[in-house]
């Protein structure tokens, strides 16, 4: 309840944003079939674009924003906003690989 998060950093924050994502967005549970249909997501979604729709499709109405693509890992950019109302929780995922420059079309 109450939570204000920010995940910044490389694929394996991305997976720790999602699975909390996802388990705030079905109340607090996993059920065994939301946490098969989680996880088939991530290993069988094919290409980057499929993969952006179909996570952000899964979290919504709760993932509010999903600035997403991805152009080669120099050219990647993958912010994500999550909010779900009824607890107060705020979650947000900022993609960031080493040196390469953090990228965004939102205005920050």
């Amino acid at each position: 309840r109450d939570l204000n998060i920010v995940f910044m950093g490389d694929s394996l924050t991305r997976y720790q944003y999602l699975d909390l994502a996802f388990f705030l967005s079905r109340n607090g549970t996993w059920d065994r079939e939301d946490h098969d249909e989680h996880f088939e997501v991530k290993s069988t979604a094919v290409g980057w674009q499929n993969f952006f729709y179909s996570s952000h499709k899964m979290l919504k109405p709760f993932e509010t924003l999903c600035d997403c693509s991805r152009l080669g890992d120099n050219n990647a950019r993958e912010n994500r906003f999550f909010y779900e109302p009824h607890n107060n929780n705020r979650l947000t995922f900022l993609l960031k690989f080493g040196r390469i420059p953090f990228r965004s079309s939102w205005d920050v």
